[in-house]
């Protein structure tokens, strides 16, 4: 998340009344969410994660971003609080940036979606290390790849991903460009929606939720 500028308040004439001629706006568009309602969009800009429960790993907020990270063999996931449906035809967006891993660590991150417990869910993302986009499912803990693309990556770059869900079928863009797809067998929408690292640390960035209308 960028960095806001100052802000100037203005005490205009005593407090006296200001007329709606007297106020300019500048071409800005603002848009206000309620918690847990899709549209949802968290860019991390106020230093917190409010509407995010840590199911998993360590996640802390730091300098405007959301950072996960995983120990050893194992998963960290943080999902969004939703009180709205899932539809059956939304997108999720998220800026992630892959970090120099320590050793014994991997390098990856994920937006996770479907998310139903610890071994059932799948995610959208990088496996940096290997330069690929993958979609992958966790099914009674056995992780599968369902899709992947190939590109050369790097680290400590930001990458702005999006994955749509139309009914069956999932489509993953990275900087919007259409990278893989896959048919699934069901409509992914139920479960949580969030963000996941496996034996890494991953940070993420403006991320959201929208229904994809007619």
């Amino acid at each position: 998340a960028d960095d806001t500028p100052a802000h100037h308040v203005l005490v205009y004439n005593e407090n006296n009344a200001i007329g709606a001629n007297e106020i300019t706006f500048g071409s800005y568009q603002l848009e206000i969410t309620e918690p847990g309602r899709i549209p949802f969009y968290e860019d991390f800009d106020d230093n917190d994660a409010e509407d995010f429960v840590i199911l998993d790993g360590s996640w802390t907020v730091d300098s405007q971003r959301y950072v996960g990270e995983a120990e050893d063999g194992e998963w960290a996931f943080a999902t969004v609080d939703l009180v709205d449906a899932i539809p059956e035809k939304y997108k999720v967006g998220v800026t992630i940036n892959v970090p120099e891993a320590e050793s014994g660590m991997h390098k990856n991150a994920f937006g996770v979606f479907q998310y139903i417990d610890a071994d059932n869910f799948k995610v959208f993302g990088t496996y940096l290390g290997q330069n690929k986009w993958v979609i992958l499912e966790m099914k009674n803990g056995e992780l599968e790849e369902l899709a992947s693309a190939s590109m050369d990556l790097a680290i400590d770059t930001n990458y702005q991903l999006e994955l749509e869900v139309d009914e069956k079928l999932v489509s993953l863009s990275v900087n919007g460009e259409l990278q893989t797809q896959v048919e699934l067998n069901d409509i992914p929408n139920d479960g949580k929606i969030g963000l996941a690292t496996s034996n890494a640390k991953a940070i993420f960035d403006d991320f959201s939720i929208t229904e994809v209308l007619p």
